[in-house]
């Protein structure tokens, strides 16, 4: 790395751009046309008191109720929906 060489970083560059596009793919699949606001999603917002997540099926579920918990927020917000959910894609 200190002679200039950063091709050892090349691994961890794609499957950081592979996770962002899977997280955008399921953003727009959770914000999607069937989208319905849901308020018995409980989000426990303190990474320190959440478990680790160790299944794909665990990871999508966090991220539903993370996007979940975002739109609410916008639309507390005074955000209309079709705005709040074009929110969760963009910044990816």
């Amino acid at each position: 790395m200190q002679s200039g060489d950063c091709a050892a970083l090349q691994q961890v560059y794609d499957v950081l751009v592979a996770r962002a596009r899977e997280k955008r793919g399921h953003c727009q699949k959770a914000s999607g046309a069937d989208y319905r606001l849901d308020e018995t999603v409980d989000l426990n917002i303190n990474v320190n008191k959440r478990p680790y997540l160790k299944t794909t099926a665990e990871k999508h579920g966090l991220l539903r109720k993370v996007v979940q918990f975002q739109i609410e927020d916008a639309l507390l917000a005074g955000i209309d929906l079709v705005e709040a959910k074009k929110q969760q894609i963009s910044p990816l």
